[in-house]
């Protein structure tokens, strides 16, 4: 899977997440059951943005935005590349 593949995945399961609890809190007051169940999902997508989001050359985090070189190493980064 390329990076941009992950990318797009993680915003995806946190976008799913955030209707999910969306709709939960619509339903009912407090914290309804598909309130929590899309927390969960924004917060494994968070996890999952964490984890995918790193460097092919040295792994390391690059940071929020889509950077056309590491911070860590300098190196280009090519987003459509498959490991």
């Amino acid at each position: 899977m390329t990076l941009r593949q992950k990318e797009y995945l993680s915003i995806g399961i946190g976008l799913a997440g955030g209707v999910t609890g969306l709709i939960g809190s619509r339903m009912g007051e407090g914290w309804t059951p598909l309130t929590v169940t899309g927390l969960a999902v924004v917060i494994t997508a968070l996890g999952l943005r964490y984890a995918w989001h790193r460097c092919p050359h040295c792994g390391a985090y690059m940071g929020r935005h889509w950077e056309r070189s590491c911070p860590g190493c300098g190196k280009w980064i090519d987003y459509d590349a498959k490991p």
